[in-house]
């Protein structure tokens, strides 16, 4: 007799037998221990260290490894990290890191290195070279006692390998944190990374080719066909700009297509004995800087960076026995001190024949000095092939961690004992020759609006277009400027007939930020509005430092929506201030209609300037930061600014613009 069986007792042991494994319970454990261990540990003790969140990953592993869980806990260790799982937790991890370093790629600018080449690529070679050959001898002299069974010329220059990497992608978390983003000296020290970082990826395929082909035939035809494809990834950017001249934005075949690029790249690299993370940082670095490529980090970003890359850290702590440190502590204490040295002393010297100053030398070789994320690649590229020891990786991982985790402790040593010159703290005179203007753009509803002041104002000066954000804890890949707002600007330029550069870059304070740049462009304007957000600070309290602090005129404008175009401005005055007269004077000479109504103290202000706006069409209304509008200690809430319908600038500028 057949047994009847219904369609959920047929469905449900498929499910079960494909989704509801024990292997996968534990996976998904281990991603929720270790997410939660690296978060609770960052938010707790990393943050107020000023620790990146990398230094908070690994340390979560370490906890989670055999060191400490499973010392306190072997049983619950034993179920949740069972050397068995591992394989499949590095599997995701790896995964995460390929695409990762495809992302890095896509972020390299070179136009970040345009006018200044010679300068980042000596301290690049210098940052390397010399810690290269350091970690060579030390790793020579140690072979025999921590790697007999490898050859000696390999080993050891696996180990300089390891200590001439930089931390490219923990670097701008840094110079977030000590102000340094934004400026020239940022902009070397990302750069200089970048080729310190790029040296040393070039230098670890080789060293796993040698590792994988031993065979001269072989390896002559593994170079070949390596060649061959460096020319098909080079082949491709062609298509990749027409794909860019045909989309505004990454669709989801154009992330599927990266991702199959990136994979496909990767494993004929792997198939031919070399490593593919070399290829996936090459295969980011053809996407062309666009809005396809900014799209493409919007779409991979946040699961790369928060979600895969702390299994990475993290499965680096895992491997790490803090026991096998014992007899190594000697070794680490001389790669320690030889690390720190040849990094800082290569930087500094570098820089200094490249024409840094002493105290930017010295902090550049500091901030060089942190491996983080590239060290613990290239660590466990090594323990994989068979390069490392389980007790020479343990110690490497501990170097990359311990020269991330003092960097920002140097960097605060180095600006209390070396400060800025004193002369940097003068205030300098306000300026006299006309300069340009500085929109802070945030929002694209009032480019337009933001575009058309700065064509009024510039007289023929620069227009710079300054985007800030918010900084991230993640080892974000993300580039400081906006290439959204970039692209949206673009065509409002051209209408106007006038050249808009942006510039952008990550800010813990907007205010100080903005009025560094001013006075570093010498700007004779800041325009911002409203929607711009200043991160703690309120908008009240921001505008009023602004104008109560900036050497150049400063101009804020509400309901920039609504304002295409300044073809009619009316200038309201009351009393002796003269701002509105002067920003009047300058619109006249860009071609304006301009028209001032005179108002007297006594005068209900608001109401006469709504009874003018009813008998004209303006498309702008300027006032003062006066008592009269009520905005000489405020901003937020005025009743003006809510009243009146029209676009209102208002506006605090200084004698020498007009």
């Amino acid at each position: 007799m057949d047994t009847y069986h219904s369609e959920d007792d047929v469905v449900k042991p498929c499910y079960w037998s494909v989704v509801g494994t024990p292997d996968l319970a534990r996976l998904l454990a281990q991603v929720v221990a270790i997410l939660v261990v690296a978060r609770g540990l960052h938010g707790a003790l990393g943050r107020r260290l000023g620790q990146p969140l990398v230094v908070s990953e690994i340390a979560a592993g370490v906890i989670l490894g055999p060191s400490i869980l499973g010392a306190a806990l072997p049983s619950s260790h034993a179920w949740l990290f069972a050397a068995s799982s591992l394989p499949t937790l590095e599997t995701v991890s790896n995964l995460g890191v390929l695409l990762f370093a495809f992302l890095v790629g896509l972020e390299v600018d070179a136009a970040m290195l345009r006018g200044r080449v010679r300068v980042p690529v000596a301290i690049g070679l210098g940052s390397f070279l010399v810690p290269t050959i350091g970690g060579v001898t030390v790793g020579w002299l140690a072979h025999d006692a921590h790697a007999a069974g490898t050859p000696p010329a390999l080993f050891a220059t696996f180990v300089g390998v390891a200590i001439g990497v930089s931390a490219f992608p923990v670097l701008a978390r840094f110079l977030v944190e000590h102000r340094l983003l934004g400026t020239e000296l940022g902009a070397i020290a990302m750069a200089s990374a970048a080729t310190a970082d790029f040296l040393a990826w070039c230098a670890l395929s080789v060293l796993v080719a040698l590792v994988r082909v031993t065979e001269w035939p072989t390896a002559l035809a593994t170079l070949l066909t390596a060649c061959a494809l460096g020319v098909a990834l080079v082949l491709v950017r062609p298509l990749l700009l027409r794909l860019d001249r045909a989309s505004d934005t990454a669709h989801d075949s154009t992330v599927v297509g990266a991702v199959v690029l990136v994979f496909a790249g990767v494993a004929a690299a792997e198939a031919l004995g070399l490593h593919g993370l070399l290829v996936a940082f090459v295969a980011g670095a053809l996407v062309p800087r666009s809005r396809v490529a900014d799209g493409l980090i919007d779409r991979l970003e946040s699961l790369v960076v928060l979600v895969l890359l702390p299994l990475f850290f993290a499965s680096s702590g895992l491997r790490t026995d803090l026991s096998a440190l014992g007899a190594s502590l000697p070794l680490l204490a001389v790669l320690g001190l030889v690390a720190v040295v040849t990094k800082v002393g290569g930087t500094l010297v570098a820089a200094r024949v490249s024409g840094v100053c002493s105290r930017d030398a010295v902090r550049l070789g500091v901030l060089l000095n942190a491996r983080g994320l590239f060290g613990l690649i290239v660590v466990n590229v090594g323990l994989s092939v068979g390069i490392l020891s389980p007790s020479v990786f343990t110690l490497l991982v501990a170097l990359a961690w311990l020269t991330t985790a003092i960097t920002s402790p140097l960097l605060h040593l180095v600006t209390r004992v070396w400060p800025e010159p004193a002369s940097a703290n003068h205030d300098p005179a306000p300026m006299r020759d006309p300069g340009g203007v500085l929109l802070w753009i945030d929002d694209p509803g009032v480019l337009r609006a933001q575009a058309v002041l700065g064509a009024t104002l510039a007289r023929g000066g620069e227009i710079t277009a300054l985007h800030l954000r918010e900084p991230r804890e993640a080892p974000s890949v993300r580039a400081p400027a906006s290439p959204r707002l970039a692209h949206e600007l673009e065509p409002i330029a051209s209408a106007l007939a006038v050249e808009i550069r942006t510039l952008g870059f990550v800010s813990t304070d907007p205010v100080e930020d903005l009025l560094q740049q001013a006075e570093a462009k010498r700007s004779s304007w800041i325009v911002l509005a409203p929607h711009a957000r200043l991160f703690e600070r309120g908008l009240g309290a921001a505008v009023h430092e602004l104008r109560r602090r900036a050497k150049c005129s400063v101009a804020v404008l509400t309901r920039g929506e609504r304002l295409d175009r300044a073809e009619r401005v009316l200038v309201v005055r009351c009393g002796p201030e003269e701002d509105g007269l002067r920003f009047g004077a300058i619109a006249r000479d860009a071609g304006a209609s301009v028209d001032v109504l005179e108002l007297a103290p006594r005068d209900r202000p608001i109401d006469r300037i709504l009874e003018r706006l009813d008998g004209g069409s303006y498309h702008l209304v300027v006032v003062a930061f006066a008592q009269a509008f009520g905005l000489a200690s405020t901003f937020a809430a005025c009743p003006l600014l809510e009243r009146v319908e029209l676009p209102v600038l208002v506006v605090r500028t200084r004698e020498e613009v007009s």
